[in-house]
């Protein structure tokens, strides 16, 4: 996640995007295979055009091996960022999503 600390959408998505990290690490399978992050994306410099952020907040999943970005376009929830992970992941994680 790359946000910026005035935006609404970012402050918004926190508690959800803080609980999905939350649910991964307490996941076998998630805290193995997954590493959730974020970054202040008005702090903190991008290496280059592969990176480049056109608004905030960005969502970025980053298949294993590879440091090309998948940017999320889906649904801000809990269950979207799960989905995402499943349908993007080279392994399969499981969530205890209530």
């Amino acid at each position: 996640l790359v946000y910026a600390p005035w935006c609404g959408h970012c402050k918004k998505l926190d508690p959800v995007y803080e609980e999905f990290g939350k649910l991964a690490s307490e996941s076998k399978s998630a805290s193995q295979a997954l590493v959730v992050a974020k970054m202040d994306g008005t702090a903190n410099k991008l290496p280059d055009e592969k990176y480049k952020v056109t608004g905030f907040p960005t969502v970025w999943f980053f298949k294993n091996g590879s440091d090309t970005p998948i940017k999320f376009m889906g649904e801000r929830t809990i269950q979207g960022l799960a989905s995402f992970v499943q349908q993007h992941g080279t392994w399969a994680v499981e969530l205890a999503i209530a």
